[in-house]
Formats: structure tokens, C-alpha cells, sequence
């Protein structure tokens, strides 16, 4: 078995989201300070400071891995797997389709290193359609599916 092909967004658009969830967390303690008045102060940015750090360590391992029977989607909030045989196709706006053999109905789980980020203005558009093309050729093959599909 090859060791897994990992895709991940670019570097700056890795960066720029783990540099803002402590500036996020900042801004959740204070409201949190506001919300609840007798909350300690340092409590809650220790809290919400630590939850940052994880939620940026996180967002800077944002990727997708092709594995030979499942691609694990490792996004900043959450890690799913899903089987080959489940995976039906990537749209363009950087969805993974799922379909289970217990459910008839689709589901589409977004994948951050498929979608670029509103923030970027079309910077680094060409990794995201190549992090496309590289999940959709992996199935291909993995499959021995139709390239026309």
C-alpha cells in the first residue's frame, strides 16, 4: 500500500486563517467577559486562548488525504473518512458528493483544501482547481471509473 497523498491549500491562505483564530479568541473572551459579569478575567482569555491555539494549529493542518480505499477530509473544526466506495464525485465549488449504502440521498461534505476561501480575491485559485483534479483523478483510478463520469 503508497503512503497517502496529502493536498493542502496554499500556504498563505493556511497562514492567514491560523494567524486570525487568535484574534478570534480574543474577541469571543471579551464578549464572553461582557455576557457573564462575574466570570474571572483570566479564566476566560486562558480558555478561549487555548481553544485558539488548537483552532489554529488545526486551520494550518487543513488537507485531504487520498488514501487507497478512503480520503480522510481534515478540516479546521472537523476530520471525517469516507470510504471509496462511497465518494460519487468533487464538484466544483470543492464539495466531496457522498453517498452511502444506507442512505439513497447524496450529501456533500465541503473540503477546505477544494474551496477557496471569500477572503483570497482569486489568489491561489489554480492550487484549489489542481487539489480538484488531483481528488477526482485519484477516484478515476481508484475506481476504474469512467474518465467521461
Amino acid at each position: 500500500m503508497t503512503a497517502p497523498t496529502a493536498l493542502r491549500p496554499p500556504a498563505a491562505h493556511r497562514i492567514v486563517t491560523a494567524l486570525m483564530a487568535p484574534v478570534l479568541g480574543f474577541l469571543v473572551a471579551r464578549l464572553l467577559l461582557r455576557l457573564v459579569g462575574g466570570m474571572p478575567p483570566w479564566l476566560a482569555y486562558a480558555v478561549c486562548a487555548l481553544l485558539a491555539v488548537v483552532v489554529a494549529y488545526r486551520a494550518w493542518t487543513t488537507r485531504i488525504e487520498l488514501r487507497g480505499d478512503t480520503v480522510a477530509v481534515v478540516n479546521t473544526l472537523l476530520t471525517t473518512r469516507v470510504p471509496l466506495a462511497d465518494v460519487t464525485r468533487v464538484n466544483d465549488r470543492g464539495r466531496i458528493e457522498v453517498t452511502a449504502a444506507s442512505s439513497p440521498r447524496a450529501t456533500h461534505l465541503p473540503a477546505e483544501a477544494l474551496h477557496q476561501p471569500w477572503w483570497a480575491f482569486g489568489h491561489g485559485a489554480e492550487v484549489y482547481t489542481l487539489n480538484r483534479e488531483q481528488v477526482r483523478g485519484w477516484r478515476r483510478r481508484a475506481t476504474g471509473a469512467d474518465p467521461a463520469a
